[in-house]
This record gives structure tokens, sequence and C-alpha cells, in this order.
């Protein structure tokens, strides 16, 4: 598992005026993103199945945290970090859907 995700110029459609975020955390959007694909359920499976244990497995600890702190500024929850994690979330697909689409001023396209 590659820790690094190259964004090749020509697919990149954005301008650095628009970007509201690190292009580390759009890295892991798509990170993200390819974790979904590869469960093979679209965003309905990923949300249905605790999200965040999947991520946390895929990606590690790490980038599971950043993944929540984004989810959570696009969708104005607050965000508390804890000692110990719930163990039951509730996150619904358009919650999820909206982190991909509307986390960056400018879309990332990821295909599910």
């Amino acid at each position: 598992m590659s820790n690094k995700v190259f964004l090749e110029w020509e697919n990149v459609n954005f301008t650095w005026d628009n970007l509201d975020m690190l292009w580390e955390d759009v890295a892991i959007l798509i990170e993200v993103g390819e974790v979904v694909k590869r469960g093979g359920g679209g965003l309905a499976s990923y949300v249905r199945d605790n999200p965040w244990d999947i991520t946390r497995r895929e990606l590690g600890e790490e980038k599971t945290k950043k993944f929540i702190k984004i989810f959570c500024r696009v969708n104005n929850l607050n965000y508390e970090e804890v000692v110990e994690p719930k163990t039951k979330v509730k996150v619904t697909v358009d919650q999820m859907q909206k982190t991909f689409n509307e986390s960056l001023k400018v879309g990332v396209k990821i295909d599910f």
C-alpha cells in the first residue's frame, strides 16, 4: 500500500486561488474514494458498515482522523477528539456525498 497519491496536472481542474484545503487533504479524499471503490458497494455500503473502521483499516489512524475532520467541517459538525471512539456511528450517504462534492470550492471528481 503506497502512502503517496500522485496527481497528474492534466487531471487537476482547479487553481491554487480556489483551493480551500491542503493538497494533503485532497489526497486523503482521493484515497478514501479509492477505498470506497474497492469495497464494491459504493457509498451506501461504505456508510452502512462503519466508515471510520473501514478507513482506519485501509489507510491507518492518522489519515482516518484527518478524513473525519474534513467530514465534520463540510457537514458543519463539531469535531471533538476522544480517547475511545464510538463504535456505533450514524453517517448518512448524503453527508458522505457532500464531503466529496463540497469539501473544495471546486470539485474533486471521484467515480464510485
